[in-house]
């Protein structure tokens, strides 16, 4: 009799155990949420902070999103640009991750190691509002604050260089985790710089900043890891 009421108290023993490790797993551990809290609230007081000094050094023109509010096509011109803009980012970091040249293979195990589980614990809609706060900020900063200010202050071809130079070298400085990551994330800056100077307006260097970081962010924390994937390196 005690053997049989010891082997039906296990099974129930082991259900309200298999529960709390079901429920573990469905609540996002504290560390996440400040993570993601933290991180909106940089981004958006990087924004906060280009439009404030933008207003006090008399430079508000630098952090308008669109060039002519009176064409009503411009603010959708921007978004599909932008979209657009996006693709070709995607496709280079699909190109590094899948097929590294020697000389990225360190930058890729770096994203990996470093970037990719910052993120991966993050939902659809996190790594959304993220990838929006981020683009709104960085871009307020460094293509309008920097260098559209820059540009206007400076005035003519040395203005539009200057401002360019300045506020790629600032934002790849700013995303130093080693020299080959801040080189890249200023080839960034120049890109969405260039969308910038071409489009006549900050909102399409946003949109495709904030496109291509959802998106880029998506598929690292989605995707498996290159060992999972059986690449190896030569």
């Amino acid at each position: 009799m005690s053997e049989n009421r010891a082997g039906d108290a296990g099974p129930e023993e082991e259900q309200p155990t298999a529960a709390a490790a079901t429920n573990a797993r469905r609540t996002p551990p504290p560390r996440r949420h400040w993570f993601f809290l933290a991180g909106v609230a940089f981004e958006i007081g990087l924004g906060g902070l280009a439009l404030a000094l933008s207003w006090l050094l008399g430079l508000s023109a630098a952090t308008h999103l669109v060039a002519d509010e009176q064409v009503p096509l411009s603010a959708p011109a921007a978004l599909l640009g932008g979209s657009a803009a996006a693709l070709p980012l995607l496709l280079a970091l699909l190109v590094i991750d899948r097929h590294p040249p020697r000389a990225l293979r360190a930058f890729r195990d770096e994203v990996e190691q470093i970037v990719t589980p910052l993120f991966r614990p993050l939902g659809l809609v996190p790594l959304a509002v993220l990838s929006l706060a981020a683009g709104w900020g960085e871009e307020l900063l460094y293509r309008g604050l920097i260098q559209t200010g820059l540009q206007l202050a400076i005035g003519g071809l040395p203005g539009i260089v200057v401002g360019l130079s300045v506020a790629s070298l600032a934002f790849g400085l700013s995303h130093f985790l080693s020299r080959t990551y801040a080189l890249l994330a200023g080839l960034v800056g120049v890109y969405f710089g260039l969308l910038v100077l071409l489009s006549g307006q900050l909102l399409t260097a946003l949109v495709a900043h904030a496109v291509y970081d959802f998106f880029a962010l998506l598929y690292l924390t989605r995707r498996g890891s290159p060992r999972d994937r059986g690449r190896t390196a030569a």
